[in-house]
């Protein structure tokens, strides 16, 4: 989920929806929550590190956790 807002009904239930229904794919459960440091993640800026990059408030983190999860299922760990 991108742009995703915690406190919206309307994105809760849509994200309830999609998990529910089979014949989606998978969804993750990572949620990329909608930020400024997000949404500037796409403009270029030189940056020594991805932590950096993505910033300090959690984009950093959420994206390593949606990394790991993209890993775990083409593993078949997931």
């Amino acid at each position: 989920m991108t742009k995703y807002r915690v406190a919206s009904t309307v994105h809760t239930n849509t994200v309830r929806r999609m998990r529910d229904d089979e014949n989606l794919p998978r969804v993750f459960d990572t949620k990329i929550a909608e930020g400024n440091a997000i949404a500037q993640s796409a403009e270029f800026a030189e940056s020594s590190t991805l932590r950096q990059k993505y910033g300090y408030q959690g984009g950093f983190d959420t994206f390593r956790a949606l990394t790991q999860e993209f890993i775990d299922v083409v593993e078949g760990t997931l």
